[in-house]
């Protein structure tokens, strides 16, 4: 009574939807009011999109911060947030995201007629209770269920009756104390303490909506994980535990059937998978009749679902649901014709091999990683000329890895391999492009995405998109190429000694040269000498030379000669000095110097 007064309280009519001042308020809750004896979670319904008051901040604002910073605060501290979306007027991509990252679930209702089935199937993925379902043939107890709890739907005010493997039949009204019964506007749950064994029948109910739960020795116990990539193979095992030890009897293994379906619940959808599970050691079963039952499991789109195993005995019946999600890649691929109306080829079906050789390189490099399945099965292939474009989209999930590496790998039909240019797209923060201008050539190419980088717990995570072909074929009109220019190093000079070799090589040549050149001189020469005329001497010359002669040999020149009449003759009339007498050599003396001159 006391909790149904609490949520009258709350007023669901306001102008602005505050996920995040929801989320934050509940976690301070739980951290002010912790319980050893009880586990925390958080349950979160909205049937609209995050819209915070316009003064506070935008809606990007405010769902950028909860999920890079509360989120991951609530996940440190064990604190899960499963989220109820009803009506498709809700953020159902959101909602799946707030799960997502406190590793909970996401559910979804079309409408508030179905919200509690919604409600109990997150009691499910919260228990995780031993389940039988309710069929037409009623609720089988065996004798090691020791209490059994009825939920019913039911639909209007019928009275939901009971009915025991006695033919005792029981109401809300009138029921034995070892029942308790609760019956709420449109679902009953019962509690039968120490069940009688057989049948139990509900009664006066048209839908055959509804389960038990048994509290139970015998015990299914499925290994199955809470979140799974799309494209991802998983193996699925389930078998039998009475108490804690497992039933290994092979005899066991043809008496019990096995068999499990898988459900979308963001949407309302058939079943999507129904088969049985084995253990004849094929479809992923390791072990030929060793009591665990396997089957491998692949599915290809995102979303959340349920999956239901049941194993059946002629004697007992045993079920568990689990809720699970299926996430996208980190990353994908896309491509998409040319934005300015270029020619490209349509979209085909296709499929790439599932497994891929690997890259010269690249061996051993995924050892020690959290490594997500690479290569995810199915691809598509497609057509177009230079101006397509290859779209990598991240998630938000990749978006919050630290030291990303994103990465465009192009593979040839003769296996050879290229990294291909990306650009960070202007408009959004989530997607990378390229060009097909930026292939080597025309032809045919397997195209993949890869990212790497590290959680927050710097923990490595590699991930790859789907493959896709895509066949390049060149329009006529002309196009701008971008060439990268790799230069070579420049080769290593070697040390030389003295150029001996070489100083021998230019003498020879310039010797060569030089008696070259004298040769063609000799011959200008020669072609330019003429003849010389011959000239006579007269007497009087050569008396005259000859007198000129004695003179010269003269130790002492007479000025009174008439040879220097004129000069005296000019020489202006002053007073003579005496010249100093030089003592006179004797005559012998003189004429052995006259002798010698």
């Amino acid at each position: 009574d006391q909790v149904g007064r609490l949520l009258d309280n709350v007023k669901s009519i306001g102008e602005y939807t505050d996920i995040l001042s929801a989320v934050k308020r509940a976690r301070d809750i739980l951290q002010a009011s912790q319980r050893s004896d009880a586990k925390q979670l958080v349950i979160l319904m909205s049937d609209g999109k995050m819209e915070p008051i316009p003064s506070l901040g935008t809606s990007q604002h405010f769902a950028r911060e909860l999920l890079e910073n509360v989120l991951p605060d609530m996940k440190a501290r064990s604190l899960k947030v499963y989220t109820l979306a009803f009506s498709d007027d809700a953020d159902k991509s959101l909602l799946s995201e707030i799960a997502l990252a406190t590793e909970a679930q996401n559910l979804f209702t079309p409408n508030a007629d179905k919200i509690h089935q919604s409600f109990a199937d997150l009691f499910l993925a919260v228990k995780k209770p031993q389940v039988i379902p309710l069929s037409g043939k009623g609720f089988p107890i065996d004798g090691d269920v020791r209490e059994a709890t009825f939920y019913i739907n039911r639909e209007g005010n019928n009275e939901v009756r009971l009915r025991d493997p006695k033919e005792n039949v029981f109401s809300s009204s009138s029921s034995p104390p070892n029942i308790k019964w609760f019956k709420g506007e449109k679902f009953d749950v019962i509690t039968v303490n120490a069940p009688d064994v057989g049948t139990w029948h509900v009664l006066d109910v048209s839908s055959q909506e509804g389960f038990a739960t048994l509290l139970t020795n015998l015990k299914l116990i499925t290994d199955w994980p809470i979140v799974l990539e799309a494209g991802e193979i998983a193996v699925l095992q389930a078998r039998l535990y009475e108490g804690k030890k497992p039933v290994a009897l092979p005899e066991m293994s043809g008496v019990i059937k096995y068999a499990f379906q898988i459900t979308p619940t963001d949407r309302v959808a058939e079943p999507i998978i129904k088969e049985f599970l084995v253990d004849d050691g094929s479809k992923g079963d390791k072990i030929e009749r060793d009591g665990i039952f396997s089957s491998r499991v692949k599915i290809e789109e995102p979303g959340e679902y349920k999956l239901r195993v049941l194993a059946k005995a002629p004697t007992f019946e045993r079920q568990q649901q689990i809720p699970f999600r299926v996430k996208p890649p980190l990353l994908s691929l896309e491509i998409i014709a040319d934005p300015e109306g270029h020619a490209a080829g349509e979209e085909g079906a296709g499929h790439a091999k599932e497994a891929h050789e690997p890259e010269h390189g690249q061996a051993g490099e995924q050892h020690g990683t959290e490594q997500h399945e690479a290569g995810h099965a199915g691809s598509s292939a497609a057509s177009g000329d230079e101006h397509t474009i290859f779209e990598v989209a991240l998630t938000e999930e990749a978006v919050s890895l630290k030291n990303i590496q994103v990465r465009l790998t192009a593979i040839d039909e003769d296996r050879n391999r290229f990294v291909l240019p990306l650009t960070r797209s202007h408009s959004d923060r989530l997607k990378y492009e390229a060009e097909a201008s930026s292939l080597p050539k025309d032809g045919s190419f397997e195209l993949q995405a890869q990212i790497q980088g590290e959680t927050k717990e710097k923990k490595p995570v590699k991930d790859a998109s789907k493959k896709r072909e895509f066949t390049r074929i060149s329009s006529n009109k002309p196009k701008e190429e971008v060439v990268v220019k790799v230069e070579a190093p420049p080769p290593k000079q070697e040390e030389k000694g003295f150029p001996l070799l070489e100083l021998i090589i230019v003498t020879l040549v310039n010797v060569g040269v030089g008696v070259f050149v004298l040769q063609l001189l000799k011959k200008s020469q020669g072609a330019m000498a003429f003849a010389v005329p011959n000239f006579e001497v007269s007497p009087e010359l050569l008396k005259a030379i000859s007198d000129l002669e004695s003179k010269m040999q003269l130790t002492e020149i007479a000025m009174t000669d008439p040879l220097f009449a004129n000069i005296s003759a000019a020489a202006p009339a002053s007073k003579e000095k005496a010249a100093p007498q030089s003592e006179a050599p004797e005559d012998g003396e003189e004429a052995e110097e006259a002798k010698e001159e």
